[in-house]
């Protein structure tokens, strides 16, 4: 819950999130972390990891 919160509230310190709800902040954050895998090439050197191994 600690980190939770101090997500939230460093979010809110963005102007443009300021008005953001506990909710939205949440729902883009489990997004964020669910894709956090293919970011910086991941999905790529997956891909290539299993052309070169057939």
């Amino acid at each position: 819950m600690l980190k939770q919160t101090l997500l939230i509230k460093a979010v809110r310190k963005n102007q443009a999130a300021s008005s953001a709800s506990d909710n939205e902040i949440n729902q883009h954050a489990i997004r964020w972390f669910n894709l956090a895998s293919d970011r910086g090439g991941g999905r790529k050197e997956r891909a290539m990891a299993r052309e070169a191994i057939h």
